[in-house]
């Protein structure tokens, strides 16, 4: 079990944490602290966004090009 995480350790494995690149272990540490902050929660959502907006550009070239 990983000791309790701080703000700065989450925000590094955010990106690795939506990827599901982390051990189980690392996984629920991050999940145990993003159930009690609501600053990391926010910066994980505005990550989610920023991903699905690039999803959305990326496909819209892909079909352009068709």
């Amino acid at each position: 079990m990983y000791k309790n995480l701080s703000c700065k350790e989450v925000e590094e494995l955010l990106s690795s944490y939506m990827d599901n690149e982390l051990s189980q272990g690392l996984d629920e540490a991050v999940e145990l602290h993003l159930d009690n902050c609501q600053s990391c929660t926010k910066k994980l959502s505005e990550l989610e966004k920023i991903r699905n907006v690039l999803r959305m550009s990326a496909t819209r070239q892909e079909n352009s090009f068709k």
